[in-house]
Parts: C-alpha cells; structure tokens; sequence
C-alpha cells in the first residue's frame, strides 16, 4: 500500500475529481468523499486517495470472521462506511483544526464524547438517534482498524454505544444499588471554580450563597464556596428519577410547571408523558421535595437558565436526551462502585428497578399509577391508587434500600478484617 509520502507526489498528477470514486473490480463505483468535504478540506487529492486505499481494505478484507480468516464488505456496506468517517472527519477538521487523515485516539474520545453528548446536532438541528450514534462509532471503529492493519498504529474502541436493546432487555439496580446513587449524585457535580467564572456570574452565584448561608454577599469569601460547591442539579435529577421512574424524554421536557412543591408531587402533562395516559399527581419523597426547592434557588444563579424554563439542563446547556443521561449514569455508577461489566445498564435500568421494588413492596396498582403505564398489558388491571400510598411505598423502597446498603458495607468490612 502506498505511503502518504508516495501519495504526495502524485497529487499534481491526478485530480480531485478522478478522487472521488473508487472503482471495484466489477466496475462498480465507491463515492469516496462528499462535495461538502472538497470544499472543506485544505487537500482533498490526499484525502481521496487516502480515501481510496480505505475504500479497498474493505473491499477486500474489512471483515474479521470467527476463524481469523477477512472478507470484504459489500458494496453498499462500504458505501455506507466512507459516508460516515467522512461525516465524521468534517466535523473532527471542523471541531479540531486536524488533517483528515491524522485522527488519532485522543480525537476519537473527543468525538465520541460530543456525539454521546448530543453537542453534535443533525444539519436540521435535530439530536441524532441512538441507531445513528451507534452506527458512526462502529464506523470510527472500523477506520481505526484499518489504521493498525495497515500502518501499524494505535487502534481504538469506544469506551461506550448506545446499545440495539429493547426496552425491556434492560438490566435492573438492585436495592442497595438505588441507595448508592443517591448518595453519589449527591456529591456529582459542582459550582463553577471561583476563579473561572465571569464578574457577573461570580455576583450571581455569591448573590445565592449570601442568601443560603444568611450573611452579607460582601463577606462571601473563596472558602465560603469552596464549602457549598456541591451543585445540585444532578443530585435533583437522580432523585426525582429515583421516585418517578423517569424516561428521557419526560427529563428533557421537564419544567418547575409540572412540579407542586408545596403538596410533594409532580403532574406530567399526558401529551410529554411517554405513555398515553390523563394527568394525575405522582409522588415525591420530602427529601427529594426539598432537594428540588434548594435547586430551583440555585439554577437561578446560573448562566445557562436565564432563557430556559427546563428544570436540568446537560453540561452545554441543551435539555438531556437518553446520550448524557447514560452517560450520565455510567459516571454515577463508577462513582457509587456499581458493578456495570456484563450488564445492561442504563438510564432505563433505573425505571425498570422502581417498578420491580413498587410492585414488591407496594403493589401492582402502585406500580402501573407511579410509572404511567398507558396499558394495563404491562401490569395485567388497572385501577387508581392514592399519592400517600405511593408516597408510602416509596419511602419504604428507600428505608429497605439503605439497610441493604448498610449490610453489604459491614460484611465488607468483615471480609476486609478476616484478609488481614
């Protein structure tokens, strides 16, 4: 295979155009790069040919089977692949100023985390889809394979895909898994650093810090924020998910609207509920009551909510969709010590647990009410049951997940002092 230096020095000999297309051996032809990318590129006769050695790997061998033995692609499947790594290049030169052709691990992360994030929207402005975000990571994936094939360097995987799993393929927490996340999301996330905020932002936040801690704004001090960083967006996020069984869709949409602080409830209206369902109040523990109070205080001193009513917003200020809140619950996970490595687990995991413990320490009425069940297939009757009782429940959800939680600390702690 040629080298980028031999590639190089035919460039004045060849084309952009004739580098478009690569022609298989049945004459067919590969588009190797799109018109958006000729025009993007600073050298598109490199990238095309570049292009082209790519297109013929995978032609030829860009298949690995179960023996070790490589088969090519199909025409449509490599078609299929350049248009994604040239999707993903424009933004990588885009995004990173980089040669097409030069990506490296360390850019992969960087896309991977913007595409997961949803910081990279469709063309129509649109969050792209799980299938979509999956499909581009297999795609990034395989050109990294391509590289350690043929020039030897450093391959990659993604860390985390979005995964082609039903609904109800979904792994649950246990019970003193719940009780872990709690506490975790409690100490996730923070207040921006003293020193990396602008002069207004600082104002603002001390403004809210002088009104939390009951002293004058001119007396705040480093240490004074240093002490009550802990932000509470995430910790409010989890634990109103922890009673609710919330979808992403309902997270995205949420705003204080829906939420009756005063009588403990939330009422989704039914065209942002994910189930077809009329409007009823579902219930909160007071402690998550009180969490979501001292959030509503403190997202109002924030930068990124003066023009949003949406109760969470994800790091770059768009409303959460199933990419961050994944993310986000991988990241609780490592932080709480929650085994995640053969298991399915994501932010559906969290619904799906709710209504395994409702229905275990409530009932199946209970659990079809609290998770707005649309058909009663899913809990076999359907019959209203009251806030309180749900209420009830869930606090004995709660109680039950931190004795668990309590008891697998101390038999730790046993195990840990008989190894010594």
């Amino acid at each position: 295979m040629a080298s980028k230096e031999e590639n190089s020095n035919t460039t004045r000999e060849i084309s952009t155009e004739q580098r478009m297309y690569h022609e298989t051996d049945d004459g067919e032809k590969i588009r190797l790069m799109t018109e958006t990318a000729k025009r993007q590129f600073d050298e598109p006769v490199i990238v095309g040919l570049y292009r082209g050695q790519y297109a013929e790997w995978l032609l030829e061998e860009g298949i690995e089977e179960d023996d070790g033995s490589r088969v090519g692609h199909s025409v449509s499947g490599a078609t299929n692949l350049l248009y994604r790594l040239d999707q993903i290049q424009r933004y990588c030169h885009d995004q990173f100023g980089h040669n097409p052709t030069a990506i490296g691990p360390r850019d992969a992360e960087q896309f991977s985390d913007a595409l997961l994030d949803d910081e990279w929207l469709t063309q129509t402005g649109k969050e792209r889809s799980d299938d979509d975000k999956r499909k581009l990571l297999d795609a990034l994936e395989k050109y990294f394979e391509f590289l350690a094939e043929t020039e030897d360097r450093e391959t990659w995987k993604a860390r985390y895909k979005p995964q082609q799993t039903s609904y109800e393929s979904y792994d649950d927490f246990k019970l003193a898994e719940r009780f872990r996340l709690r506490e975790a999301a409690l100490e996730y996330g923070s207040l921006p650093a003293y020193s990396k905020v602008s002069a207004e932002q600082r104002t603002r936040i001390k403004r809210y810090l002088s009104q939390k801690l009951g002293k004058p704004m001119s007396d705040i001090t480093p240490d004074d924020w240093e002490r009550n960083s802990s932000g509470l967006c995430e910790a409010s996020l989890i634990w109103t998910a922890l009673d609710l069984g919330l979808t992403p869709k309902e997270v995205g949409a949420a705003t204080f609207e829906w939420i009756n602080l005063s009588a403990g409830t939330v009422n989704i209206p039914s065209d942002e509920e994910s189930k077809d369902r009329e409007d009823e109040d579902l219930a909160l523990l007071p402690d998550t009551v009180q969490l979501l109070r001292e959030w509503r205080a403190e997202r109002e001193h924030l930068d990124k909510y003066d023009d949003s009513n949406r109760v969470w917003l994800n790091r770059v200020g768009n409303p959460y969709s199933s990419g961050p809140l994944n993310r986000l619950i991988r990241q609780l996970c490592d932080e709480a010590g929650i085994e995640t490595e053969h298991r399915k687990i994501a932010w559906y995991s969290i619904r799906h647990s709710l209504g395994q413990y409702l229905r275990s320490v409530g009932d199946l009425y209970e659990a079809n009410d609290q998770l707005r069940h649309g058909s009663l297939e899913t809990t076999k009757v359907y019959s209203d049951t009251v806030v309180e009782d749900r209420r009830e429940s869930l606090q004995a959800i709660y109680e039950r997940a931190e004795k668990e939680a309590e008891r697998e600390d101390q038999l730790g702690d046993r195990l840990s002092l008989l190894s010594d």
